[in-house]
């Protein structure tokens, strides 16, 4: 059910003709280390969601979050949560108002692909949370992108989706389909480390 769940969001996030389906593609190294500060996990729905004391999100209304730094860090962690809830949550109509920009066709398809992945959910079935990120381009300013990598239906798969931001209106808004996707198969497991240009997420106690 995992694999659903990445194939089902990132089929409706990218065009074709952007695709990148290489795991194993060279990433230039990273000016810095991203710091998160104190980085925590929530249970939000059915999953838990990464939280900063530094990069956000700092303000939560109802199934929103909102309020993410103008940092890197920042732009990775509504990369994911915004995302996130719009693909496991009910009730987000105020999060595509406030928080999605993008063509009324990538729009549209993103939530087809929300409601058909969450109809394959059983009523009490929990998703695991997000395993490591990588940048897709260089982090800049105003835009981001990266990959992410989920849990696979086996412990030496993983499954990739790709999520695009951008900082406008001072926050981070998801925009779907702004840098194309990530690849549908899954991919070894054993690919997803550093010299790929991964980063595991973890928390700091």
């Amino acid at each position: 059910m995992i694999i659903a769940i990445g194939v089902a969001v990132s089929s409706s996030v990218g065009r074709d003709d952007t695709a990148d389906d290489d795991v194993t593609r060279p990433v230039a190294t990273e000016p810095a280390e991203v710091n998160f500060g104190q980085l925590r996990w929530e249970q939000v729905g059915r999953t838990e969601l990464p939280f900063s004391d530094t990069a956000g999100p700092r303000t939560l209304d109802g199934v929103s979050a909102s309020g993410f730094a103008h940092t890197e860090a920042g732009a990775i962690l509504a990369a994911w949560q915004i995302p996130a809830r719009l693909s496991l949550l009910t009730g987000t109509d105020g999060i595509y108002r406030q928080q999605v920009l993008g063509t009324s066709e990538d729009i549209a398809q993103f939530k087809k692909a929300a409601a058909e992945l969450q109809a394959t959910l059983d009523p009490d079935q929990t998703v695991p949370r997000v395993i490591a990120w990588r940048p897709h381009r260089p982090y800049d300013e105003q835009t981001a992108s990266y990959d992410f990598a989920l849990p696979g239906e086996t412990p030496s798969a993983v499954q990739l989706v790709r999520f695009s931001v951008v900082w406008i209106g001072g926050d981070w808004r998801f925009q779907p389909g702004l840098f194309g996707q990530a690849t549908t198969t899954p991919v070894d497991a054993n690919s997803v480390h550093a010299d790929n240009g991964w980063h595991m997420f973890t928390e700091v106690q």
